[in-house]
């Protein structure tokens, strides 16, 4: 039986996005979310995750908003490089000591913990996480915090489609992540079985027929995935904060969409969250 895990990334990241989620999981289907520590709604989305039974992982972050650490070599005039891909070539170029990452993760997870949240599962804004020096960082953390879930960000359909696929930055590091993960170049025994994950080039443009065809292809199959979704309510504010605007608001009406909701009962999918609670 295939058992789907709808998780919406970027929670906290403003008003709108927080709100959006909110109403995915209340009106419509989704069970999971990863929540960002250091954005200025993070108090307000750790206060509904105390207050209701939202399963939450963690969304680490390095590439939006001001560090709660005060290193000033992961920003640029106090706020964090936007651009993942100039972040890793900082690091690749020793301009960025790996130090002050871990420092910035650290905060980040004990501000979660500080908050007595419970924590499912580890992922990050831009999936820096996969880049190794910083995975390894994740593995030392995840252990200190006694978290042994983590995405891999190896796009379950990648072979399907990368001929289609434009050859940018993240079709690179997308190639990066299916040749470094799982490939006997680098493994953990630390963690459970990863789940199995979908979309990496649809961040914000999951739709109907996308899922469609996954479902109908995958249903018979004794498998966990993980569908990363990106709801949230357009807004001016989030115009000026993110290059996903009305995307979002497209994968809100999608996850509370009754079409779906028949689909998903159709082929009698499970939809679960990271602790596998069925909703």
């Amino acid at each position: 039986m295939l058992k789907l895990i709808l998780n919406a990334d970027d929670f906290g990241l403003n008003k709108s996005v927080t709100e959006g989620i909110i109403e995915s999981f209340e009106k419509g289907l989704l069970t999971s979310t990863t929540i960002m520590m250091n954005t200025d709604y993070s108090d307000k989305a750790i206060n509904y995750l105390k207050n209701n039974n939202l399963s939450s992982g963690i969304h680490l972050n390095l590439n939006f908003g001001k560090p709660i650490s005060s290193h000033n070599n992961l920003t640029h005039k106090s706020i964090f490089f936007r651009n993942v891909y100039y972040l890793i070539h900082l690091i690749k170029n020793n301009k960025i000591n790996l130090n002050e990452i871990e420092k910035e993760f650290n905060l980040q997870l004990e501000k979660a913990f500080d908050n007595n949240l419970k924590i499912t599962h580890i992922d990050s804004h831009k999936h820096i996480h996969m880049y190794i020096p910083i995975f390894k960082i994740i593995e030392k953390l995840a252990k200190k915090f006694k978290i042994k879930k983590i995405r891999i960000s190896k796009d379950y359909d990648f072979f399907n489609n990368f001929k289609n696929e434009i050859k940018n930055n993240d079709y690179y590091f997308q190639w990066y992540i299916q040749l470094k993960y799982f490939s006997g170049a680098y493994k953990s025994n630390y963690f459970e079985t990863y789940n199995k994950f979908l979309w990496f080039f649809k961040a914000g443009n999951v739709n109907y027929n996308l899922l469609e065809n996954f479902i109908k292809n995958n249903s018979n199959k004794n498998e966990v995935v993980e569908i990363m979704f990106h709801p949230g309510f357009n807004s001016e504010d989030l115009r000026s904060k993110s290059s996903l605007t009305i995307e979002r608001e497209n994968e809100l009406h999608l996850l509370k969409s009754k079409k779906l909701n028949n689909l998903i009962k159709k082929y009698n999918v499970k939809i679960i969250d990271f602790n596998k609670k069925i909703k």
